[in-house]
């Protein structure tokens, strides 16, 4: 049909804009696309993708949603809904795996597109740090001081996008250069890893610093053991202080909301707001610590209010996967759960140990920033987030398909 190939043509390089831009855009480019892949599974006849290890876990972990957490879950109708709509995510992992990015000139395009859309959106973060709050279109104002917000809207989780893309993009540029034979450009990696920790730091997302710095030093450590490149390590060392001095001296207010506050948050978690959300969390989750109080339940559960700072006000989600995942499924969702993450790190572990253990490292970053236990994270029903976070699973496990093939 001319649809799908159109669809094949023209969305690599829509993708990047459709899924930072717009919680909306990106919902609907969830579901559009995921239709598509059905119908034209249906249409050939081909459903080969159901034998991947990955899903099938991901078959085991739906069906313990819909049979056995939905029936008991504090709203059985609700639960089955959400388990019901929760299909999606994987699905447009397998659809970008399967058929959108099957083909070297589908990543040349994402490249290209990914590139063209980051510095539309960091321009827009420059400009409402240095020169109004409300960015380029005036549509970018929000209530929290200290902090900047996704270019054209009110949610202040840029530095999420900048991290995830940043990290995207040096898997394709990596890509690119493994399968021209070619060596890595050290300037290009350097101005973009440096282009990235300014702006999150610009945009005063504690978490998103953290997990920046902690996937550079997975970064770090594998490139300079692979290229011998201590000249480029000491550009990074000396570049990254020379931003924290800046800020230091010259906008000392953001160098403490994003340093000094960040290691108060650490050594004082207990204390903090990020300790009163985990430790409410973990009360929630001994109501029913076996299959939890049922999918997209969380704000429903006991307690409530929070504990310490937050006590007068309602805990919506956990701030962080698996203890979404322990008050909602309960013990056995989150191993399910991590199960298919499991079963996708392995996908990932055979194809590329063997061919280049540095590309290896570039896609495990990727799965480590969207699913790793420890991080302040997304809830499990968070629509934004699930449409990006699957989208870097379709795109490795896509990446991983190509480099095997082209090796």
């Amino acid at each position: 049909m001319k649809l799908f190939n159109l669809t094949e043509k023209y969305l690599p390089y829509c993708l990047p804009a459709l899924l930072i831009f717009s919680r909306s855009l990106a919902d609907i480019v969830v579901v559009t696309l995921v239709i598509l892949f059905l119908t034209k599974c249906f249409i050939e006849k081909d459903f080969s993708w159901l034998h991947d290890s990955w899903i099938k876990a991901f078959i085991a972990f739906l069906a313990f949603l819909v049979f056995i957490n939905s029936p008991f879950s504090l709203n059985p109708l609700d639960s089955f809904f959400y388990s019901i709509a929760w299909i999606r995510w994987p699905l447009f992992a397998i659809a970008l795996s399967y058929w959108i990015f099957n083909n070297e000139n589908s990543f040349n395009k994402l490249f290209y597109a990914i590139i063209f859309t980051f510095l539309i959106f960091i321009f827009d973060l420059f400009f409402q740090f240095f020169v109004h709050e409300s960015g380029l279109l005036g549509l970018s104002a929000n209530q929290h001081q200290g902090r900047l917000s996704v270019p054209f809207s009110d949610n202040v989780i840029p530095g999420r996008f900048i991290y995830i893309f940043t990290f995207i993009l040096l898997n394709l540029y990596c890509l690119r250069q493994l399968i021209l034979r070619q060596a890595l450009n050290n300037l290009f990696i350097f101005l973009l890893l440096v282009l990235s920790f300014f702006t999150i730091f610009l945009t005063g997302e504690r978490m998103s610093f953290l997990v920046f710095l902690s996937s550079f030093l997975f970064f770090f450590f594998p490139f300079i053991f692979f290229k011998k490149n201590i000249t480029l390590t000491l550009y990074f060392v000396i570049t990254f202080l020379s931003i924290l001095s800046l800020f230091y001296f010259f906008d000392l207010e953001q160098f403490n909301r994003m340093v000094i506050s960040t290691g108060d948050k650490i050594n004082n978690l207990s204390n903090s707001d990020y300790g009163a959300v985990f430790i409410t969390s973990f009360k929630k989750f001994l109501n029913d610590p076996f299959i939890g109080s049922g999918l997209h339940q969380f704000q429903y559960t006991q307690p409530l209010y929070g504990v310490g700072l937050m006590q007068k006000a309602k805990i919506l989600h956990a701030h962080n996967l698996p203890l979404n995942l322990l008050v909602e499924t309960g013990l056995a969702g989150l191993l399910l759960f991590y199960n298919i993450v499991f079963f996708i790190f392995l996908d990932i572990k055979n194809k590329l140990q063997r061919v280049n253990p540095f590309f290896l490292m570039l896609n495990l970053i990727l799965l480590y920033i969207c699913f790793f236990p420890l991080h302040s994270h997304f809830s499990l029903s968070h629509n934004w987030m699930n449409a990006n976070i699957w989208f870097i699973v379709g795109l490795i496990l896509a990446l991983n398909n190509l480099v095997k093939n082209k090796t």
